[in-house]
């Protein structure tokens, strides 16, 4: 079984540039995908060092394809239960570590701190958007997906 992650403890999702506009993430970004039963974040306290640093870290370990213009939006635990779980449609939601284990050519390193969000709706109910608005607003920030 994973872990829990702490409500103090913080994640990261990749935003693909499309669901960025002029800086400001757009909610569908947090919204399963059809077949998705939770969605994919990074776990910042898996790495030692400050924000910059363990987003660093993230960069160099994801098994994802990160795009120049795309972000890393991160989001405190607690904050995202308390948004998820507010309004009508809310609902409780968990954040449990995942390590994904090294995937050669393309992922040579393994990646210790991906992690679930589980507990989310269906990505075509109308409950899905209005969450994924809620934890839209309750990011801490954001940072650029890729450096240099």
């Amino acid at each position: 079984m994973n872990d829990v992650l702490p409500d103090e403890d913080n994640v990261v999702r990749y935003v693909r540039p499309g669901l960025v506009d002029d800086g400001t993430v757009d909610g569908s970004a947090f919204v399963l995908r059809p077949g998705e039963e939770a969605l994919s974040v990074n776990w910042l306290e898996c790495f030692e060092g400050t924000v910059s640093e363990q987003v660093d870290q993230v960069r160099a370990h994801v098994h994802l394809n990160l795009r120049p213009n795309g972000v890393l939006a991160r989001l405190n635990v607690g904050d995202g239960k308390t948004a998820a779980s507010s309004g009508p449609e809310g609902t409780g939601i968990e954040f449990a570590s995942d390590p994904q284990p090294a995937n050669p050519p393309d992922y040579p390193d393994p990646d210790p701190s991906h992690a679930l969000v589980s507990g989310l709706p269906s990505g075509e109910s109308s409950a899905a958007a209005a969450i994924g608005d809620r934890i839209r607003n309750a990011l801490t920030d954001i940072h650029p997906a890729t450096v240099g």
